[in-house]
């Protein structure tokens, strides 16, 4: 499943984003204003969550890491992996990757978890073992620049 979301309330996307991970119980007031690790705000976050997804990581991260759209936050939800995928995602020298752990309750809660660690505007969804064209945030970007009554792409 690949897709990308936009926001359409015309609040500043901390605001917004803020007002949602509260109003939802995902987290306190005071834990809402999460950034990257080096607080700056790209135009896509790509949320990846896995679990035991070691084979396929090369390649799947290896995909977004070489796209031509290059300012995007790569957020990567480990839900309780046990087979080196931990070891293999910290071991990449990117600072785009920001790895966050979840409690091993399935991948609707490592990505609702991982919702609340991107920092964009955009969020698009990345599963361990899919494989993205090196265009695929450039075209997705541009379509929903275009064309702001679209919400989901």
């Amino acid at each position: 499943m690949i897709f990308i979301l936009k926001y359409w309330i015309k609040l500043s996307f901390v605001e917004y984003k803020d007002s949602l991970l509260y109003l939802f119980g995902i987290c306190s007031l005071e834990q809402t204003s999460i950034l990257t690790a080096n607080n700056f705000m790209p135009s896509i976050s790509v949320l990846m969550a896995v679990k035991n997804g070691f084979p396929y990581l090369e390649e799947s991260i290896g995909s977004i890491l070489n796209q031509t759209h290059a300012d995007f936050q790569l957020v990567i939800v480990d839900d309780s992996s046990t087979d080196g995928t931990v070891k293999y995602i910290e071991g990449l020298n990117d600072d785009r990757i920001l790895l966050v752990s979840a409690k091993g309750a399935g991948l609707v809660d490592a990505l609702n978890t991982g919702l609340e660690y991107c920092a964009a505007p955009l969020v698009a969804r990345m599963d361990a073992d899919d494989v993205c064209m090196e265009n695929r945030l450039a075209l997705q970007y541009g379509a929903m620049s275009a064309n702001s009554d679209i919400g989901v792409l």
